[in-house]
């Protein structure tokens, strides 16, 4: 059983690594857009500060190693 959230406080939203990438691809195609306003990053991995090419590099060079 969850407890309910009061109104006046604000929800706080996770999202795994696969999905922010599949997010970002999305927006640099131009098929989303990014939401703009206020917003506050609590805790952000430094994964993530990884752009989705280096990524793919670092993946592409981890089987090749393998």
């Amino acid at each position: 059983m969850h407890a309910a959230r009061p109104a006046d406080l604000p929800a706080i939203e996770v999202i795994d690594r696969p999905s922010w990438l599949v997010l970002e691809r999305l927006a640099a195609s131009g098929m989303i857009a990014m939401a703009e306003g206020q917003s506050r990053v609590l805790h952000r991995s430094p994964e993530f500060d990884v752009t989705p090419a280096a990524a793919a590099d670092t993946a592409a060079s981890a089987v090749s190693a393998a």
